[in-house]
């Protein structure tokens, strides 16, 4: 398969409103990101959990849905939310976003579901919202993306679903069954999936799409092209207190504390390094927080670390692991699921890999460059 196929796809399935878009762009996010939950079927399609691309769909569709101009997200959709002309789930999200609007907005919401936590009151709203996104993208892009080319439904990613009952992203990847990707489509997402979620192809089309639904529509208020870009790319992190961070791990004995690049002895003036660059992943979560020296950090800047480096540093990221399990208890096992795929009685050496993996892809898939010590 090459791209002339994906840019068919891309041009000619019909389209009445963006789910296609939130589709390739959340299986592009698996394929790129999320290494650790392929694997592979008794066909030899590429595997990959379905609730990863609820868990997607709700980071994409809430600051959209929330925003304090009407984005119309489908043809004919009005602030008046009628029947047939609104998308499918917005009434639900809606519940989730009047909920959380004085609660700490998507953050929260992400946070909550990450750690399990969703409060009871919205505990039913959140199911009900995740279960009208796994029917809406398994009846409508995901039947129908690739049609065009290959005049049969389910041509090219195909669902085995379940019944969600768990209002969170571990219930999500347990129980929402999972999707199959054509190998032929899988490789080409592996090569130029990073290229074709930027700024010139799936968020631009999101981006055009709605602005001129917006512009066509007199019930709604003008949105400029650009605005919408910004809001689609708004990047969510796990809000983080880095000074507790700092506490935590001045907490540990001083000769335990050691710079993770380096191994050598850290004095109270060490950084915080986001393993993964803040820059290329706004991910705040514990297991990417690693003390360094100072001038490590500012030599490595934006640089991903070589796959080499984190085996030689593997012992030392596994005591910072183990400090933050001890501090932190379930919500370091809960964010290193989210993050790297690990379940933890696996133990950590799985998230070590998990690690060298995401490393090796960012640099041999994406040319980005890698930090060694020399």
């Amino acid at each position: 398969m090459n791209t002339a196929i994906l840019t068919a796809v891309l041009s000619k399935d019909s389209k009445d409103s963006t789910y296609k878009f939130a589709l390739l762009r959340s299986i592009v996010e698996c394929v790129t990101q999320r290494s650790s939950h392929h694997t592979k079927n008794e066909e030899g399609w590429d595997e990959y959990p379905f609730g990863l691309l609820i868990y997607y769909w709700l980071l994409y569709y809430y600051p959209l849905f929330a925003h304090e101009v009407f984005i119309p997200q489908k043809n004919g959709e009005s602030p008046m939310l009628e029947k047939g002309k609104t998308i499918a789930f917005r009434r639900e999200y809606n519940k989730i976003i009047q909920y959380y609007r004085l609660k700490g907005g998507l953050p929260q919401f992400r946070y909550d579901l990450i750690q399990d936590e969703i409060p009871e009151f919205i505990q039913r709203e959140t199911i009900e919202l995740i279960r009208k996104i796994q029917y809406t993208i398994k009846g409508m892009p995901m039947k129908h993306f690739g049609f065009s080319k290959f005049n049969r439904h389910y041509s090219l990613v195909k669902p085995d679903t379940s019944t969600i009952r768990t209002p969170s992203f571990s219930g999500l990847i347990k129980e929402a069954g999972s999707f199959s990707i054509r190998p032929e489509l899988h490789s080409l997402l592996i090569d130029v999936g990073a290229l074709i979620i930027g700024e010139d192809s799936i968020i631009n089309g999101w981006a055009e799409f709605t602005y001129q639904a917006a512009k066509r529509n007199e019930d709604t208020e003008p949105v400029s092209k650009e605005h919408i870009l910004s809001v689609l790319s708004r990047s969510v992190d796990i809000p983080r207190d880095i000074s507790q961070v700092r506490n935590v791990l001045k907490s540990a004995e001083s000769e335990r504390l050691k710079c993770i690049w380096t191994g050598t002895r850290l004095n109270n003036n060490f950084h915080i390094d986001h393993a993964i660059p803040y820059s290329l992943w706004q991910n705040n979560n514990l297991w990417n927080l690693l003390p360094v020296k100072s001038h490590i950090n500012l030599s490595k800047s934006d640089r991903i670390p070589a796959p080499s480096l984190i085996e030689d540093s593997a012992e030392r990221i596994k005591e910072v692991w183990r400090l933050y399990a001890h501090s932190y208890g379930q919500q370091f096992s809960k964010e290193i699921y989210e993050g790297l795929g690990v379940q933890p009685k696996q133990g950590l050496d799985p998230a070590i890999e998990a690690l060298m993996d995401k490393s090796s892809y960012l640099i041999e898939k994406r040319g980005f460059q890698e930090f060694v010590i020399n």
